[in-house]
């Protein structure tokens, strides 16, 4: 290509980047933009008035309230995802994770053959499974304890962690005391309960309205909780079949240590409560051991007449959070039990009995045989009862506290 035939095509480009550019500068002159003088749109936002308080967030249910009205039997639904990992029987294996009986007060390390992880080690080293502990650490177990091994999102539910460690806490011997309760909202039963400390003991003061009894051990199965680090499974069936009765109409309330003796009101006293109709026991030998040879409901009876009603005041210390037992008491999360012995199952008449104590006891009276086979296992008595207590196994105690139970009257039943 020669020199001339090159010029045209570099003019034939030349040109045409001119006549772009005049394009260019001809159209802003025909379509001038100005920009405007407040962007976008105005939306019009209405002034909020302000009252100068702002809104109160709902203040969450303490604790120990949760607890005091918590549902023993919800509880061990809820954690039979976990018996992949654990098992709850007295004495059971350690699996993925450790056994989970007693769990409740004892030491988070508290499995020397179990391998807990890192994390766990380093969190509990110097912990106790308290009730502000299994809180926490069921509600979201990798936060509270960084680097568990536990493979468990945790129970974000306020009430359903409540169940599930009123269930744990049934998984021993002698349950821990319940928090105290220093002031309550009214509970399911439709009853107010003002504190009580009470506490987890052997025997427990009959229920006169839907349970018989105070707290006692409980032998149930265990809970999901997470019983030291390891992972609570997702599976599994068989769950340990509680004892321990649902906390309910008659259910722990608040907690705590007994607030002393549950006073005895005009008829109690320290001797053997009144015997009438030939029901004094024998002076020699020991009464108890005669009686009950005797079997059967007499045998019982006779138990009652032996025993001391002071044994079964200290017994039923544990009640003093559910109940009154003094005359003219106010119901607590359960009845008062003043004069409860021969009256009717449900004598009083101002107090929100559960459904299943309603059917019972629509037509029965609180007899002698009565409160024996109720105190010894209330849940298999009254099937449905929101009661939370295991029963009292020992028919000696049994008796004590039907002893006591007899002497809160004017007029103590007839033996």
């Amino acid at each position: 290509m020669d020199s001339f035939e090159l010029n045209k095509v570099a003019g034939a480009v030349l040109g045409t980047c001119l006549f772009v550019m005049a394009v260019a500068v001809v159209s802003d002159a025909i379509f001038e933009t100005h920009p405007p003088e407040e962007p976008g749109y105005a939306i019009a936002i209405p002034e909020a008035t302000s009252t100068g308080e702002s809104e109160p967030a709902p203040a969450a249910t303490p604790l120990p309230v949760l607890l005091a009205n918590a549902d023993v039997s919800a509880g061990e639904n809820g954690v039979r995802a976990c018996q992949a990992c654990h098992s709850f029987e007295k004495g059971g294996p350690n699996k993925v994770g450790p056994n989970l009986y007693g769990i409740v007060g004892a030491a988070v390390l508290g499995h020397a053959d179990f391998n807990y992880s890192s994390g766990m080690k380093e969190w509990g080293a110097d912990k106790t499974w308290t009730y502000a502990n299994l809180d926490a650490f069921l509600e979201n177990p990798r936060k509270e304890v960084p680097g568990t091994a536990m493979s468990y999102a945790g129970i974000k539910n306020d009430e359903k962690r409540a169940d599930v460690i009123v269930y744990l806490r049934s998984l021993a011997d002698n349950p821990e005391p319940l928090p105290e309760v220093q002031k309550t909202a009214e509970a399911d039963t439709g009853t107010a309960t003002d504190a009580a400390p009470a506490g987890a003991g052997d025997g427990a003061a009959a229920e006169g309205g839907d349970a018989a009894g105070g707290a006692a051990s409980g032998d149930a199965s265990g809970d999901a909780a997470s019983g030291g680090d390891a992972a609570s499974g997702q599976s599994g069936d068989s769950a340990p079949a509680a004892e321990g009765a649902p906390a309910g109409d008659a259910a722990p309330a608040g907690d705590a240590a007994p607030s002393g003796d549950a006073a005895p009101a005009e008829g109690s006293g320290n001797a053997a409560p009144e015997q009438k109709e030939g029901s004094a026991a024998p002076a020699e030998s020991d009464p108890q051991k005669d009686a009950a040879v005797q079997g059967g409901a007499d045998g019982f009876v006779k138990l009652v007449a032996a025993a001391n009603p002071d044994d079964g005041k200290r017994a039923a210390r544990a009640c003093v959070a559910c109940h009154t037992f003094e005359k003219g008491g106010a119901n607590k999360v359960g009845p008062n039990l003043w004069n409860v012995v021969n009256a009717p199952v449900l004598h009083v008449a101002d107090y929100n009995y559960s459904k299943a104590m309603k059917e019972w006891g629509a037509d029965k009276t609180w007899t002698y045989a009565n409160l024996d086979e109720y105190l010894e296992a209330p849940t298999k008595v009254v099937k449905g009862t929101k009661m939370a207590f295991a029963g009292i196994r020992k028919e000696e105690d049994r008796a004590a506290v039907v002893a006591y139970l007899r002497s809160m009257a004017d007029t103590p039943a007839p033996l």
